[in-house]
């Protein structure tokens, strides 16, 4: 198991930025105030920086560490870290990762060089009492000059699960069930943690119904949820009941395993009644059956007819038809 004994969640969200990185565009724009779509093309940049730190025998020895996340979209560098506790040394390697990242993209001219810093971002998954909004940096110049570089702090348990859902902030769902850490790790499982567990499935299925979400990006979620889940239940008495309320692999999503149930439902029952007329009318059935099935699961229209369409081949008006019919 990925996290199994390990006190740092950095190993999912270093694994969720190649796995699954446009699904941090929402992040991004949700953080900084940008409104990029969400197909923008993002590029993965190098997040490997040297430092030089002080050995347990008293000498100063380069080490080489990794940055969570550093990615450019539009030519503008981002660099997201993700911690679980408040790390006294965080500005330190902000300022670390910054440089690194200045220095990799820097332009430089005859007696001249152009440094442009990246934005930043360091996310807390467990709690926020004692860190403030936003940590600063200070730059003190030779020629009496002081700059600020600030890195914003992001909070993810002062999150509702209704807001990172409306603004679909993925990578953080993963991470929710840290808010009942300390409870479930003594085999107590809350129901709230439950009810959001049952919220987020809801929600990640529909927007895979809804194309939102890829099929690959949805099961890959509740992978991750669930390496949370069983670092922080550690094999206790809780632990498979809360990895198998993720769900495991919910895609094929319930609502085309029901779309396919019926349509098989619909087309046997007409090959039943024999022949020509008999599946049509068991096409017919099939057809009705989706409809209802996508008004149940709050499918748009849109996307209703879009389904009949690859369920049924059947052409555009026919859905439509359908539609007007039964909905």
């Amino acid at each position: 198991r990925l996290l199994k004994n390990s006190n740092d969640y950095d190993n999912v969200f270093k694994t969720m930025k190649f796995k699954t990185k446009r699904l941090f565009i929402p992040v991004i724009n949700d953080i900084f105030g940008r409104d990029y779509p969400f197909d923008t093309p993002i590029d993965v940049l190098s997040s490997e920086c040297p430092y030089i730190r002080e050995s347990e025998n008293g000498t100063m020895e380069p080490h080489m560490m990794e940055s969570d996340f550093r990615i450019r979209i539009n030519g503008i560098s981002y660099i997201m870290e993700c911690s679980s506790y408040d790390d006294r040394d965080i500005q330190l390697k902000i300022v670390e990762y910054a440089f690194q990242s200045a220095i990799d993209e820097a332009e430089t001219g005859r007696g001249r060089i152009r440094i442009t810093m990246p934005h930043i971002a360091v996310i807390y998954l467990k709690g926020s009492k004692n860190i403030p909004e936003r940590t600063d940096i200070l730059f003190d110049f030779p020629e009496g000059k002081t700059m600020s570089y600030t890195a914003r702090n992001v909070f993810l348990q002062d999150m509702t699960r209704e807001y990172i859902a409306e603004n679909r902030l993925y990578p953080y769902i993963p991470f929710y069930l840290t808010r009942y850490e300390k409870t479930l790790s003594r085999g107590i499982l809350p129901e709230e943690a439950l009810e959001d567990i049952e919220y987020f499935k809801k929600r990640i299925v529909q927007d895979v119904d809804s194309h939102i979400l890829s099929h690959s990006e949805a099961v890959m979620l509740f992978e991750f949820a669930k390496v949370i889940a069983e670092h922080i239940t550690d094999g206790n008495e809780i632990e498979e009941r809360l990895v198998n309320k993720m769900g495991g692999v919910v895609i094929e999503t319930e609502f085309e395993r029901l779309m396919r149930e019926h349509h098989e439902q619909g087309l046997n029952q007409g090959l039943e009644q024999g022949l020509e007329q008999g599946l049509e009318k068991g096409r017919e059935e099939g057809i009705n059956s989706v409809i209802k099935t996508c008004r149940t699961f709050g499918i748009s229209v849109d996307n209703t007819q879009k389904q009949l369409i690859d369920c049924f081949n059947i052409s555009p008006e026919e859905a439509k038809r359908a539609i007007e019919k039964y909905w």
